[in-house]
């Protein structure tokens, strides 16, 4: 990355928005019992379901929407908001429709 207001925007978010998310609801993973022979350690809560995992994938706006609706009631809940402002940072690559000379395609 070489805009350094890139690099910076993306540095504050994760300073700002993922890092306290990280402290605050990760556990920490209790030593294995000495009797016991397995590392398996249960953390609760609900499998997701198929549909939790599906989003829009339309604008911008409707990414961030998606998101916010699957995260809400939860610490991620305003991520996708973030995400959003953090992304027009970030334009759009145009792709050039023209093909290098340099490029041959064999059958």
């Amino acid at each position: 990355m070489t805009d350094p207001r890139q690099r910076n925007g993306l540095v504050d978010f994760f300073r700002r928005r993922l890092l306290p998310l990280g402290r605050g609801i990760a556990e920490p993973v209790r030593p294995p019992d000495d009797r016991s022979g397995s590392l398996y350690h249960s953390r609760g809560g609900q499998r997701p379901r198929p549909e939790s995992l599906e989003i829009s994938l339309g604008s911008p706006r409707e990414i961030a929407a998606s998101l916010e609706a699957h995260w809400q009631g939860t610490p991620l809940s305003g991520l996708g908001r973030a995400l959003l402002r953090l992304s027009r940072r970030f334009p759009r690559r145009e792709e050039k429709s023209e093909v290098s000379s340099d490029i041959y395609e064999m059958f």
